[in-house]
């Protein structure tokens, strides 16, 4: 046990001062001097909070970069000597302080560019911000000075005149700013969908259940990103405050019903408004969590996601596996003490193929539930404080405003619960009042709440997804591209940035176009159809049921003969204690029918036997709670929800070929491939052809005569009954041997082999035996194309050394104009030289050109018209001599 230092008495400040008269000189001059060190060092402190200061560091740097282009650009030496550049930024006369950050103003309002692709301008808060910020360096680089600084009320006068004229005369150009984001709001319903797209297509379960454990904590504590999340800024106090959800912020307690735990959260990172030293205790909140007690909504519950997580990662104190966890007693499940200070949320790798130590972003956060919604087809943009603003409202509309403004962290007297994120207005039945229909007022405000921002049931089906993705999307990009005449064309690396914006932009496009063709054709009882399949159980929840269900019919089939031996019967209930007081064959009533259910329904076709009593059915079957807490943590460590998905891509079969291959291992032929795609990459592939099927029985061969070296078939079958065949030391030599090997030639690489081995009859029956395997057929390392494929992509690598690339174009036979742009072709002449060395395999044969797209239009043909190539862009432009 470790030996914690003893902590100092507690004394009050009497006590201390008392202590310091007794005290030596020397200790108080000490003190002395390292007060005044402080002293000095607090002028200026800077005590906002990270964000703000932030903010006002960028600012003011926009404000340097301003100073410098428009007043010291024609000296170089000022513009490296910070005190000149600091004076001209706020000089001394304070009339050219005011012009200088007028103009400013009038820079920032022109040139900046708004968040909102609605908006032409930025909105007056943004300008406010501005404004502050400004203001504070003011006021603070005159007073380090030692100089008076400007009076505020002047300064923020001037700013603000400017600032108004500005926004009115753009206002007449472009309109006011008006738009305004609408807030979207993800409930339990969304949740699930996000939850069962994740499980069906994620590349890493690590990954996906950190993202999924924020989402339900989320959703039922109402906390930001930044409180789960590490803020993008430097750690505060990386030794006495941790920035992130840590495993010291988790209790977990057993519950008296097994499979039930109890946890306790704790958040430590509340959203404060000022600075707070890491010395000083931050507000936290603690909230205390039940399990869910419905068996669908296990995949939500947030305890039993931490504790697959903390098995995983081998955080608890002794256990290790769901049985250690589920079999043990003790109330309270201790976390290891090297893990008190680790994250729980992981950040993930590069493309999300995995996890690395450090603690997740809170900005992934918001990245990752985006980029699942927008691929889910939701009308509105998702971000994760739209599972904040619905929390909230669900959680004031259940325990009113006061708790809810407790457990979200705002202040008793704040308002910016009712400002920011409760929407009462829509939930009211004015309607109801205005008619005086006052005993339907209850009934119309539950009804318009779950109507209200559901984006389950106005999500976008398959089939209208896959006409925002493939060909259209291209097409789109292509014409926006064209369309635009700033295109960076030359530079690559901008091209690159570019192209994402417009694949974006297009995508949003093709979506809002898939939502308005919804909203005009959708009908009532489509309408209908989709709230009843958001009102049912999740794709996961249906899976994790009936998978639960099969478990336990498999287990009460292992264990039946046991149950119905007498000695074994104790046994047999301790395994099962909620079966202990079930009678299996209950007496039947006197006047009850035996072919009468306890539903009222008649089932004539009652089956007794053994077969029956497995559990079929999860619907009707009573499934025990540890059951399906046992059969979810089991499934989300092994991934296995996307292998029982029967839906979408996610549905993964066994390849038939690998089935029937008696050479390949167990581990092959129970490998779940995905059919669209991986299946036929897999079928491709030269796992089945005849090459490696050889290769594979000669390793079988090997091994089952316990030989240390390969032996060629051919030669066994061809040899006389007292013939040596000889043997190779690899499968490199065996190859060599068969391939080079043919009707009139045998090749023994060096292996050994007699005289008989070198008769004519040997080496055809040799070669009829090689034929008759298929060594001849062109299929026999792969299928062509793949082997086509393999030795272009080789030629490639070997001419890309030489500095000429290639590109994965189909070549064209002559030259075709371009679609949108006069004047540029495809295809055209191209003056680069081919080197020595590759001229046996680069052709280079130039092709008359056809007309560009002006002539092209009329009709004429390349005989009529006069081309030549211009020097400077003779690949790509063909022009006429005479004409335009």
């Amino acid at each position: 046990m470790a030996v914690r230092p003893l902590p100092p008495r507690k004394r009050t400040l009497a006590e201390t001062l008392d202590r310091f008269e007794i005290e030596n000189d020397q200790i108080t001059f000490k003190y002395l001097d390292e007060m005044d060190e402080a002293s000095k060092n607090a002028i200026g402190f800077r005590h906002n909070a990270l964000r703000t200061q932030s903010r006002q560091d960028k600012h003011l740097e926009n404000y340097r970069n301003f100073v410098k282009f428009f007043w010291l650009k024609s000296s170089i030496a000022e513009l490296d000597d910070p005190e000149v550049l600091e004076y001209a930024c706020f000089p001394e006369d304070f009339e050219k302080l005011y012009d200088r950050l007028r103009k400013f103003i009038y820079f920032v309002i022109n040139q900046s560019m708004p968040l909102s692709s609605h908006n032409r301008t930025i909105a007056y808060p943004t300008f406010c911000q501005y404004r502050n910020s400004m203001q504070w360096w003011t006021a603070r680089t005159y007073k380090l000075r030692g100089t008076e600084p400007p009076p505020t009320a002047v300064t923020f006068n001037r700013m603000t005149e400017m600032a108004r004229y500005t926004m009115r005369k753009r206002s007449a150009q472009f309109g006011f700013s008006t738009y305004t984001r609408p807030k979207s709001h993800l409930g339990v319903a969304e949740v699930k969908q996000l939850i069962d797209m994740d499980l069906r297509g994620t590349a890493c379960i690590e990954l996906a259940e950190c993202h999924q454990l924020a989402w339900c904590i989320g959703r039922s504590c109402a906390v930001r990103p930044g409180a789960l999340g590490c803020p993008k800024d430097k750690f505060r106090d990386p030794v006495n405050h941790l920035d992130f959800f840590a495993w010291k912020d988790v209790k977990i307690y057993r519950s008296k019903q097994s499979g039930e735990f109890a946890l306790t959260l704790t958040v430590r990172n509340i959203k404060l408004n000022q600075y707070v030293d890491a010395s000083v205790k931050l507000k936290t909140i603690t909230y205390h969590i039940k399990p869910p007690r419905r068996q669908e909504n296990v995949p939500l519950s947030i305890v039993h996601r931490l504790l697959t997580i903390a098995i995983r990662r081998g955080a608890l104190v002794g256990i290790s596996s769901i049985d250690d966890l589920l079999n043990q007693q003790g109330q309270e499940i201790c976390i290891k003490e090297e893990f008190m200070d680790k994250p729980i949320l992981l950040m993930g790798t590069p493309r999300g193929l995995g996890v690395s130590n450090e603690p997740m972003r809170a900005s992934a956060l918001t990245d990752y539930i985006s980029r699942r919604g927008r691929k889910l087809g939701y009308s509105e943009a998702v971000t994760f404080y739209s599972i904040r603003h619905r929390a909230a409202n669900d959680l004031s509309r259940a325990y009113g405003d006061d708790i809810a403004r407790l457990l979200m962290g705002h202040g008793p007297d704040s308002r910016s619960l009712e400002k920011y994120y409760l929407d009462k207005s829509s939930t009211v039945n004015v309607g109801a009042v205005g008619v005086g229909e006052l005993e339907l007022m209850e009934d119309g405000a539950v009804e318009m709440m779950a109507e209200r921002n559901c984006l389950a049931t106005t999500r976008l089906t398959a089939e209208q997804l896959a006409k925002t993705q493939g060909r259209t999307l291209n097409a789109l990009c292509r014409a926006i591209a064209a369309s635009d005449p700033n295109y960076p064309w030359t530079d690559a690396r901008t091209r690159k940035l570019y192209d994402k914006r417009i694949r974006y932009a297009a995508l949003k496009s093709l979506l809002e176009e898939q939502h308005a063709v919804r909203r005009a054709t959708e009908t009532i009882e489509e309408v209908d159809q989709a709230r009843k399949r958001v009102a049912m159980a999740s794709e996961a929840a249906g899976l994790l049921v009936k998978e639960a269900a099969r478990r336990l019919g498999e287990a009460l089939t292992a264990t039946k003969d046991a149950a119905q031996d007498p000695i074994n019967d104790v046994l047999y209930h301790q395994e099962f204690p909620e079966l202990a007081e079930v009678d299996e064959f209950p007496e039947l009533d006197m006047d009850q029918d035996p072919t009468q259910l306890e539903d009222g329904t008649t089932d004539v076709d009652i089956d007794q036997d053994e077969e029956a009593m497995v559990v079929e059915d999860p619907e009707s079957a009573d499934i025990p709670y540890e059951w399906v807490v046992r059969t979810f943590m089991d499934i989300m460590i092994g991934n296995g929800f996307s292998k029982l998905s029967h839906t979408g891509v996610a549905t993964r079969i066994n390849c038939p070929l690998c089935l029937d291959d008696e050479t390949l291992p167990e581990t092959m032929k129970e490998r779940l491939w995905e059919p669209n795609f991986g299946l036929n990459r897999h079928l491709r592939g030269s796992v089945h052809s005849g090459s490696s099927l050889f290769q594979r029985r000669a390793e079988i061969a090997m091994q089952e005569h316990l030989r240390s070296k390969y032996v060629c078939t051919f030669c066994e079958r061809a040899a006389p009954k007292d013939g040596t065949v000889p043997q190779y030391n690899n499968m490199r030599d065996l190859i060599r041997h068969i391939d080079q090997s043919n009707a009139t030639r045998l090749t023994i690489q060096k292996a050994g082999g007699t005289g008989w081995m070198k008769t004519l009859s040997y080496i055809t029956t040799h070669d009829a035996l090689k034929a008759e395997e298929g060594w001849y057929k062109p299929d026999w390392k792969g299928l062509l194309e793949k082997k086509v494929k393999n030795k272009a992509a080789l030629v490639q690598q070997s001419v890309a050394r030489s500095g000429i690339r290639y590109a994965n174009i189909k070549e064209l036979e002559s030259p075709i104009p371009h679609n949108t742009l006069p004047g540029i072709v495809y295809g055209s002449f191209h003056s680069n030289d081919i080197p020595d060395h590759l001229q046996s395999r680069l052709t280079y044969k130039p092709q008359p050109c056809i007309p560009p797209q002006n002539a092209y239009l009329r009709g004429l043909t390349a005989s009529e018209v006069n081309i030549e190539k211009p020097s400077h862009l003779d690949a790509y432009f063909v022009q006429k001599k005479s004409g335009t």
